[in-house]
């Protein structure tokens, strides 16, 4: 027997009742469910069954080699990306390194011409404590007699344009040395900002590329499981396998019966 609730009852204690009277029913809902559980199992075991004995049809090794075919087709897909990739990578990074080398180049350029200013500046600066502490020292010697003074003042003339001369040079050449102190300090700028975009470039590529094996390596592996979907199809069924396939049968309507 079975058991189960009770949906409705049709008669109340001491009723007389009479053969074949329905006295309750009961509420089959869950045993419904129960038999078409267990009918399934047994149509599931039995489908299984038959294919094992009867072989793959030629639907189901199409529809393996046409999987195999398309697998095929993904990896080849896959595997050129990872050489257009290693392609795009090579391309990026000599730029990126050619514009770190040009950066270097040209800094490397402008503290030559920034030394040479210094120099130039140096010297210029020298030249110009020596004439214009000469021309001091003339104006001092004019001062002390009138006729001295005359000759003095001639020759403290001379030495004050030469002076004048030297302090126009000084602040010419200091405004150059600025000028290269501001260059110079753009180019260093430039060579950071340079570097900086090459490790960028090696960390984006080198994700690039990781990405695309990643993708080789999946396509792969779905590969060797189509693969192994058609051998599994064209391999006959061993007779351990048919036995293992009844006894599941046989379970399932046992199930059934209960």
């Amino acid at each position: 027997g079975v058991s189960g609730l009770v949906k409705t009852v049709n008669v109340s204690v001491g009723q007389k009742v009479t053969a074949g009277q329905v006295l309750a029913t009961e509420d089959t809902t869950s045993l419904q469910a129960s038999l078409d559980s267990a009918q399934a199992q047994v149509a599931s075991a039995q489908s299984k069954l038959d294919t094992d004995i009867q072989g793959a049809t030629a639907s189901q090794l199409s529809s393996a080699q046409n999987q195999i075919a398309s697998a095929r087709l993904t990896l080849s897909t896959a595997q050129q990306n990872v050489t257009n990739t290693e392609q795009s990578n090579a391309q990026s990074l000599a730029a990126a390194q050619s514009a770190v080398q040009s950066a270097e180049t040209t800094l490397s350029q402008d503290q030559n011409t920034y030394q040479q200013d210094q120099s130039s500046l140096s010297a210029a600066q020298q030249k110009e404590s020596y004439d214009c502490q000469g021309d001091a020292s003339g104006a001092a010697a004019g001062s002390g007699t009138g006729t001295g003074g005359s000759g003095s003042g001639s020759a403290g003339g001379s030495s004050s344009s030469a002076c004048t001369a030297d302090q126009s040079a000084v602040a010419s050449d200091q405004t150059k040395v600025n000028q290269d102190q501001t260059t110079v300090n753009k180019d260093q700028s430039a060579v950071q900002s340079a570097q900086q975009s090459l490790q960028s470039t090696q960390l984006k590529n080198a994700q690039g590329l990781q990405q695309a094996q990643n993708q080789v390596a999946s396509d792969q592996l779905a590969l060797n499981n189509a693969e192994s979907s058609l051998t599994a199809l064209q391999t006959s069924t061993t007779p351990a396998q048919l036995q293992a396939d009844r006894a599941s049968v046989a379970s399932a309507e046992a199930g059934l019966a209960t």
